[in-house]
């Protein structure tokens, strides 16, 4: 596996094989002892941070933090195979079957005059397949709470507190007077 290092660039199957040869056996003891329940705040973490480069209009940022999200697709999705659950090719091969389905103004005889109309056939059509009432109807307080965290974090930092987070809840300490062996605005986040 070492030859893996090794190539000049790497593809979407270098990646799956790269995420299930680190939960192999010979991989590594971390990521050998992940749960979806143990990396979800991650999935969250790194999610959140795609937006905010997008609202930040950092594309570099935002490049590393959309492989930070495939990668927790990937990683997700093997644990569930080596489980016999699905596989990454079930996720792909179930969104394009989605993408079409609700695309059939593209790939059917449906006519619609505007983006808006595009919508309207999509809210619909996920309605339908989800039988949900709305598209409200289903929230993540996970995410809302997650972001309100992470932009805490990042306030507090800049006011110069420094913020450490194990499980939970979130511990603060002011930076002008460190603890015992913390340096000056060394905060964890």
């Amino acid at each position: 596996m070492l030859d893996f290092l090794c190539k000049e660039s790497y593809d979407l199957r270098d990646f799956v094989a790269l995420i299930t040869f680190l939960r192999s056996p010979d991989g590594c003891p971390w990521d050998q002892v992940q749960t979806h329940e143990s990396i979800r705040r991650n999935f969250l973490e790194e999610t959140c941070e795609a937006v905010e480069a997008i609202d930040n209009h950092d594309m570099p940022a935002l490049r590393e933090e959309l492989g930070d999200v495939l990668m927790q697709v990937i990683f997700h999705a093997q644990m569930e195979a080596e489980v016999g659950g699905f596989t990454m090719q079930d996720v792909i091969d179930g969104l394009c079957r989605k993408l079409v389905y609700r695309h059939p103004h593209v790939f059917s005889d449906v006519k619609v005059a505007n983006s808006d109309e595009v919508l309207t056939n999509w809210e619909a059509l996920k309605r339908q397949e989800k039988a949900q009432s709305s598209l409200c109807s289903r929230s993540c307080p996970s995410l809302s709470l997650r972001r309100a965290s992470i932009l805490a974090k990042r306030s507090l930092h800049a006011a110069g507190v420094s913020v450490h987070i194990f499980a939970s809840p979130i511990s603060v300490t002011d930076t002008a007077q460190p603890a015992a062996g913390t340096a000056r605005g060394t905060g964890t986040y």
